[in-house]
C-alpha cells in the first residue's frame, strides 16, 4: 500500500513530454490527443477518397462515364465484387452514326449513370456478349424498353422466361443490316465442357474508333495500381497463372477446338483496331495490341 507521503495525488499534473535536451514540450495527454486528432483526420480523408462513388482500381479518377475516342466510344468503369474480390467491370458505350447508342456488357444502371448516358444519345442496342455478362440486362431493358436487347448465340433460348431478349446474334443476321458499316463480330466457338459452350462469347470491333471489345477471352489485370489490395493481386495470379492454362487446355481441349481457337485469334488479328477494351482489367492501346491478344491466348 502507498504511504500518505508517497500516494500520488489524483489532481497532480501528468508528466510533461520533453525533447532531447530535456525541455518541456507540453502535457503528454495533449501531445497524444493532438497526434490522434491529426491521424483521425488523415484516416477520414483517405476513407473519403477510397469510398468515392465510382472510384476503384480500374477507375482511379472516379468518372461516371469516360470518353475513350472523342465523340465515338465511352466506358463506364465500376467495381464488380466476386467473393469479396473486386474483379473490375467495364461497360462500353458506342455512339453510332445515327446518333443512337450501342451498349456492350451493361453494368449496374444507377440514376447518375443513366443521366450521363442519356446526355450522349438514345440507347438503341444492348448486348450481352457471353453467357456470364448478363446480370444487368433485364435492368437496362426496363430502363430502355424501346431498345433491342441482343443475346450472344444460344443465350436467348437458355434464358427464356428469365431475361426478355429480343434477338439472338446466332439466329439472325439482322445485326449486319443494322451495324454492317460500323462493327465486325467474332464468335469464339472454340470452348466447351462436355460439348456445351461455356462462355460462347462474341467480340466486337467498332470500325470507326478502332476499338476491340472483349469480355472473358481476354483480360489485362495490372501488376499494381491505386486502390489495389492483396486480394486483387491474388486474383491476378489466379487468373494469369491458374485459370488461363485451364481455359486454353481444358475448355479448348482437343485438336478441333485448338484449331478453332487459332482460327478465331487469326480472325481478330485481321481486323483493324488499335485499342482493346476488356471488361476486366485496364485498357490496352498502341501498335502492339494485336500481339498482346495473341500472346494471351496462344
Amino acid at each position: 500500500m502507498w504511504s500518505a507521503e508517497r500516494r500520488p495525488s489524483l489532481r497532480s499534473p501528468r508528466p510533461c513530454a520533453r525533447d532531447a535536451r530535456g525541455r518541456r514540450t507540453g502535457d503528454v495527454r495533449f501531445v497524444r490527443a493532438k497526434r490522434k486528432t491529426s491521424s483521425t483526420k488523415n484516416h477520414h480523408r483517405r476513407r473519403s477518397i477510397v469510398e468515392a462513388e465510382y472510384r476503384n482500381w480500374s477507375n482511379p479518377t472516379g468518372e461516371t462515364v469516360r470518353e475513350i475516342v472523342k465523340g465515338k466510344t465511352y466506358v463506364c468503369e465500376r467495381s464488380f465484387v466476386w467473393n469479396s474480390i473486386d474483379v473490375g467491370g467495364r461497360c462500353a458505350v458506342v455512339k453510332l452514326k445515327s446518333g443512337e447508342l450501342w451498349i456492350h456488357s451493361p453494368i449496374d444502371l444507377d440514376e447518375k449513370t443513366k443521366s450521363e448516358i442519356d446526355k450522349i444519345g438514345t440507347v438503341k442496342h444492348i448486348v450481352s456478349p457471353n453467357y456470364e455478362h448478363l446480370k444487368y440486362a433485364k435492368q437496362w431493358k426496363r430502363a430502355y424498353p424501346n431498345a433491342i436487347l441482343w443475346a450472344c448465340p444460344g443465350l436467348k433460348e437458355k434464358k427464356k422466361g428469365e431475361i426478355p431478349y429480343d434477338k439472338d446474334l446466332g439466329e439472325t443476321k439482322e445485326w449486319k443490316e443494322m451495324w454492317i458499316d460500323e462493327f465486325e463480330m467474332v464468335h469464339w466457338d472454340c470452348e466447351s465442357i462436355l460439348s456445351t459452350p461455356f462462355f460462347n462469347e462474341v467480340s466486337f470491333v467498332h470500325k470507326e474508333s478502332k476499338c476491340l471489345m472483349v469480355t472473358d477471352v481476354y483480360w489485362n489485370y495490372p501488376e499494381k495500381g491505386r486502390f489495389y489490395t492483396i486480394k486483387e493481386i491474388g486474383w491476378k495470379f489466379l487468373m494469369d497463372v491458374i485459370y488461363l492454362p485451364i481455359y486454353k487446355n481444358v475448355l479448348c481441349f482437343g485438336e478441333e477446338k485448338q484449331k478453332r481457337l487459332r482460327e478465331r485469334v487469326a480472325d481478330v488479328e485481321r481486323l483493324d483496331f488499335d485499342t482493346i477494351m476488356p471488361c476486366h482489367g485496364t485498357i490496352v492501346t498502341g501498335k502492339d495490341v494485336k500481339s498482346a491478344l495473341k500472346e494471351h491466348l496462344l
